[in-house]
């Protein structure tokens, strides 16, 4: 078995051929032990219909049954919904409309109501479709929302850290990107755009530079030498909903980017990949993050084969349980080595050997005609992690020619060997942060599948906050897929601050009020009754005075108990988070599997 390994800016030429006989020998041994060491992945395939020319998949839980369903958008307008049935089967498409020429979905939670709901971007209309989950499978009619001009992709996350889930769109007609923040009940604020360079597309998210903020890369298409000089641009977020770039990072002719974790550092990573070059050739190739929003300047091209034409949509997972991180993309092959005969669309694997720049060859299997869009998950539930493709042209393209691929292409993974361990890790970076009363403070949470074969999701929630603050996870449940994934944890804070009430009316005391009519009826007293009983009158009424005097300052009357008050005095106000350092318990649960970490918060 051959092995692909970094060749820094070339395009032809990318297998390393070592020249002497000892260097053949040592490379030999290599493979032999290579092969050993790695078991050889295997899928078995069945495709399900779908609607009109599929575009992407996403795989989710619609129905609340604990068993991962499907959904497409097709190019008639449509997201398609196809219900898991357990052990990866899925039944007929249920449809709902989309806005005009749907090219992208996500999935998140957009009104907090614990249901999953649908996100499409339309290139025809320039519109994001919101599709809002009623916890069945089904639908409530789509709000559109204007972005930019010609829409290309769109991710989700939470990119101003206020613990709702916003969108962002990549426009290829107005070189922008589209934010769209949510309010937390299915709604969303006016749009905001950003500069992104010429044409970008390939929209992906992950956190750069470990600081608990969701960062933003993409593709640039074109510049002015045409497809062979794009780049890709990294957008750091500062967690208001604002971002910085990075310097781009050249690539030769990207097709489409994912983030994911390659080396096992708990970094993101970019993996991209790419088809050009001055002779037909085509490949993936893997930016290692240095942690700080900066990748390695190296560009590990991983293949190059005539046989390979379109390579696009990779996806990052260990797909034989040894526990490092593979690759997996469509593609299109032909038999002949040199590029001629019959073609074929497959889904390309290739293994990883550790480190995230070394790969074996690639392992190639057969899907649907017009394979574009692949997706990783368990969608089975037995520990491996399977893969689903999108098959989206209209008409065949491949020869000999086969019916046009309306369908949905499932790879479950049946990879000999025993089951990968089912148990996973959580870690927190930082470990600790400082922030003022009113602030927001963001960590980054990393789950970890142990032996590298977790692939079930896991739900992430807080506890221990001091009084007045929040948390949210962006996601808030997330799926290993065999490899780490993350988290951006975000602890909210109150300020103090007074507010003012209703006024009340000032109020007399009860003494001084009622013994203003003592003089008042002694005198009518002593004007009214006879001198004989004026004495007695004078007497009974001080005593009826006295007496109603005390009763009220005893709480019998109605006014005299209250104080008097000011304006003010019926307002109040909210002391805020508490000064002090405070533990928060990050805990992560899945089915019965239960981990947490710990990070510290300091109010000040």
């Amino acid at each position: 078995m051959s092995d692909y390994r970094i060749q820094p800016n070339r395009c032809a030429g990318m297998i390393v051929n070592t020249k002497g006989l000892a260097a053949a020998i040592l490379l030999a041994l290599l493979a032999v032990v290579s092969v050993q060491a790695q078991s050889q992945p295997s899928f078995e395939r069945t495709d399900y219909p779908t609607n009109l020319s599929p575009h992407w998949v996403v795989a989710a839980d619609f129905n609340g049954d604990g068993i991962p369903d499907l959904a497409t958008v097709n190019q008639d307008n449509t997201v398609s919904i196809l219900l898991g049935t357990g052990a990866g089967n899925f039944g007929l498409p249920a449809s709902f409309p989309t806005g005009a020429n749907p090219l992208r979905l996500a999935v998140a939670d957009f009104n907090r109501d614990g249901i999953l709901d649908i996100a499409t971007v339309n290139q025809s209309e320039n519109t994001v479709s919101i599709l809002l989950g009623n916890g069945d499978g089904s639908f409530k009619p789509k709000v559109d929302l204007p972005v930019g001009v010609l829409p290309e992709s769109l991710v989700v996350g939470d990119f101003n850290r206020d613990g709702n889930i916003d969108i962002a769109t990549a426009n290829t007609g107005s070189d922008s990107i589209s934010l769209l923040f949510g309010n937390g009940d299915g709604t969303f604020r006016g749009r905001v755009d950003i500069p992104a360079g010429p044409k970008p597309f390939s929209l992906t998210t992950g956190d750069f530079n470990h600081d608990g903020v969701a960062d933003l890369a993409l593709v640039n298409c074109c510049d002015n030498a045409g497809f062979l000089l794009s780049t890709i641009t990294v957008l750091l977020g500062n967690g208001n909903g604002t971002f910085r770039p990075q310097a781009p990072l050249t690539q030769t002719g990207p097709i489409a980017l994912v983030a994911g974790d390659v080396n096992s550092d708990h970094f993101d990573d970019l993996v991209a990949t790419f088809r050009g070059c001055h002779t037909p050739c085509a490949g993936v190739t893997v930016y290692i993050s240095n942690g700080d929003g900066t990748f390695q300047s190296s560009q590990p091209t991983l293949i190059n084969d005539l046989q390979y034409g379109l390579p696009r949509s990779p996806v990052v997972g260990d797909f034989n349980g040894d526990g490092i991180a593979d690759i997996a993309f469509t593609n299109t092959k032909t038999k002949d080595q040199f590029g001629g005969g019959p073609t074929d669309w497959v889904v390309s694997v290739l293994l990883g050997k550790g480190g995230g720049t070394v790969f074996a060859a690639p392992f190639d299997f057969i899907v649907g005609d017009g394979a574009q869009a692949l997706i990783s998950s368990d969608l089975n539930k037995d520990g491996r992690l399977d893969l689903a493709s999108a098959n989206g042209l209209m008409t065949s393209t491949v020869n000999p020619p086969r019916p046009a691929g309306n369908s949905v292409s499932v790879l479950l993974n049946s990879t000999g060997g025993p089951l990968p361990q089912s148990d996973f890790t959580l870690a927190a970076t930082p470990s600790s942060r400082i922030v003022n009363r009113g602030q927001s403070a963001g960590y980054s949470i990393s789950v970890s599948p142990l032996g590298g074969g977790f692939t079930a999701a896991v739900t992430l929630a807080c506890s221990g906050l001091p009084a007045g603050a929040a948390c949210t996870f962006s996601p808030s449940s997330v799926t290993p897929g065999g490899i780490a994934a993350s988290s951006a944890l975000t602890i909210s804070t109150t300020a103090p601050s007074a507010f003012m009430g209703p006024a009340r009316p000032l109020q007399h005391s009860g003494v001084p009020f009622y013994a203003l009519w003592l003089p008042f009826a002694i005198g009518f007293v002593g004007f009214t009754t006879p001198s004989s009983q004026r004495h007695k009158m004078t007497l009974a009424v001080v005593l009826a005075l006295v007496a109603l005097i005390g009763s009220v300052n005893c709480g019998g009357g109605s006014h005299a108990s209250s104080p008097t008050a000011s304006p003010l005095s019926s307002g109040g106000s909210t002391s805020g988070t508490p000064v002090g350092t405070y533990t928060v318990t990050v805990t992560g649960t899945s089915g019965s599997v239960q981990h947490s970490t710990a990070v510290s918060l300091l109010v000040q």
